[in-house]
């Protein structure tokens, strides 16, 4: 059964979100390292990717209302077919039937004749129990058939598999020898699943560990893909010490948890606030674009880097991003 104390902690690490969100911003050569591991195609490292609206409009029968419907991720590529990618972090019996409708969506925009040319579809689920490395979801079309020659109607079934990839499945090794490693970080969300791994000054010995191995795979990242992961990997070990807090594992264990957010945030503040400060400077950093620049070292601070490390990235004073961090507190 799943912990019940997961539902009494708040988190800002969403899976469903941040698979969404780096699956569309990741550097292309990195997600079609991802696209071929999971899905078995082959893909140029230099293939365009174009992220498609995955919103669309259906009436609900039952309510007769006009209702809309997303799926995760939709992408076109140079594969003969969409990319579909599904991410699902709870238990759902009905996740294949939805895969299999959002495809239906995609397909109805194609335009062909009588012809429903469904996405390559692919779910990632991120849950502890009830779901092996990897294996399909399996859906039956149940239609009747028009026999002409007897001018009868027989029932006719259709099975659709759907693979999936279960990460909480995946050790460490898996991540890097699978092509997978970007998305190593998810390894460390099996601790906000299944909480009573995370509750002895031994387990957070552990966790310390990994968290160290997850950084040493995404090092390997290109720089701008290190930025991006930067945010929802602190989030997650923020979460993780959140875990640990309500376990009642001593503070100051908790706090080389918390430490280690901040050891990861540093490590690629300098990456991140580069960026920013082309971005000042871009749209007048000399000039007086100040509150625009307070905001963003606001963000920063709020992010867990030190004001060292923002104020070396940004070229500032410290006592500057001091100053402002005052007003936050």
């Amino acid at each position: 059964m799943v912990n019940e104390s997961v539902k009494e902690l708040e988190y800002n690490f969403r899976p469903d979100y941040v698979f969404k969100y780096l699956f569309v911003s990741l550097s292309t050569p990195t997600r079609i390292k991802l696209i071929n591991s999971i899905f078995g195609i082959h893909l140029d490292e230099v293939s365009e990717i174009i992220v498609l609206n995955t919103e669309n409009i259906f009436v609900n029968e039952i309510d007769g209302k006009m209702e809309k419907s997303y799926s995760d991720t939709l992408l076109k590529t140079s594969y003969k077919r969409k990319i579909h990618i599904e991410f699902q972090s709870t238990r759902d019996k009905s996740i294949g039937v939805r895969v299999f409708l959002y495809g239906l969506e995609a397909a109805k925009q194609e335009d062909s004749e009588n012809v429903l040319r469904f996405p390559l579809p692919h779910i990632l689920y991120t849950i502890p129990y009830g779901k092996d490395m990897y294996g399909k979801e399996s859906i039956i079309l149940d239609v009747p058939n028009y026999i002409e020659e007897e001018n009868i109607y027989e029932d006719y079934r259709i099975q659709i598999n759907i693979k999936y990839t279960n990460l909480l499945e995946f050790s460490l090794d898996d991540f890097s020898n699978k092509s997978l490693g970007a998305l190593s970080f998810i390894y460390l969300y099996r601790y906000i699943k299944k909480q009573n791994e995370c509750k002895t000054e031994k387990d957070v010995e552990r966790i310390l560990n990994e968290i160290d191995a997850v950084s040493e795979i995404l090092k390997d990242l290109p720089k701008e893909d290190k930025e991006k992961l930067s945010m929802p990997m602190a989030d997650l070990i923020k979460d993780i010490s959140k875990v640990a807090e309500k376990n009642e594992v001593k503070k100051e264990v908790v706090s080389m948890i918390e430490t280690r957010v901040k050891t990861y945030a540093e490590t690629y503040a300098e990456t991140y606030a580069e960026t920013m400060r082309d971005k000042w400077i871009d749209e007048g950093f000399n000039k007086g674009a100040e509150e625009k620049r307070k905001q963003i070292i606001k963000n920063l601070l709020k992010a867990d880097y030190s004001p060292e490390s923002i104020a070396k990235a940004c070229d500032v004073d410290t006592e500057y991003i001091l100053k402002i961090k005052k007003e936050i507190n």
